[in-house]
């Protein structure tokens, strides 16, 4: 067993690795699971596909059809994307903020 496996016969291949997104070539005779030495994380999507991600024994798995696919993954933080959201409705409203009080200063001082 490597970094990526499947339960079964058939051959997996990784194509690409980022920190946050994984492709394979999986070539699989029968339907079957790929499982991926990576601690399972719910945050990890199927990106290319029908599936969906699961936890086998801890780790990242897949169920991938017979055939030839490809398989992509991506870790997508929903956390991540919420507190980015936040952030920018905070800038905005700050910017919003400061354009209103502007005005109101130098309206202030001319008096």
């Amino acid at each position: 067993m490597g970094e990526q496996y499947l339960i079964g016969p058939g051959t997996v291949r990784l194509e690409k690795w980022t920190s946050n997104r994984l492709e394979y070539a999986v070539d699989a005779p029968v339907p079957s699971v790929m499982v991926v030495n990576q601690n399972y994380d719910p945050s990890w999507r199927v990106t290319s596909g029908p599936s969906q991600t699961f936890s086998q024994d801890g780790l990242l798995a897949v169920r991938v059809p017979a055939g030839k696919s490809r398989i992509v993954l991506r870790y997508i933080s929903i956390a991540a994307i919420c507190g980015l959201i936040i952030s920018m409705l905070t800038a905005f409203a700050a910017f919003v903020l400061i354009r209103w009080e502007s005005p109101r200063r130098f309206e202030a001082r001319n008096f």
